[in-house]
């Protein structure tokens, strides 16, 4: 597994990607700076390999997202500050 954080300006990119077994991570969001974000997450659909579910939140920094990834697949994340 590996993931990856890049910040551009006042939004947060977040890639992770799994390897040959399914797990379950959670993410602290503690690298947010204060206030809320929108937050829009692309998430593998667990029945159907090639299809994803887009999914769209706010979050904080004392937020953790949850990530069921399914063998080979991963997670793709925007998180914009608000306001």
């Amino acid at each position: 597994m590996a993931a990856f954080a890049r910040r551009r300006d006042q939004t947060w990119f977040l890639g992770i990607m799994n390897g040959e077994v399914e797990r379950s991570i959670e993410v602290p969001l503690s690298f947010l700076s204060r206030g809320r974000y929108a937050s829009m997450l692309v998430r593998d659909q667990k029945d159907e390999a090639a299809a994803v579910k887009i999914e769209n939140s706010t979050a904080r920094r004392s937020d953790q997202l949850t990530i069921d990834m399914r063998l080979g697949g991963g997670l793709v994340a925007r998180l914009t500050r608000v306001g």
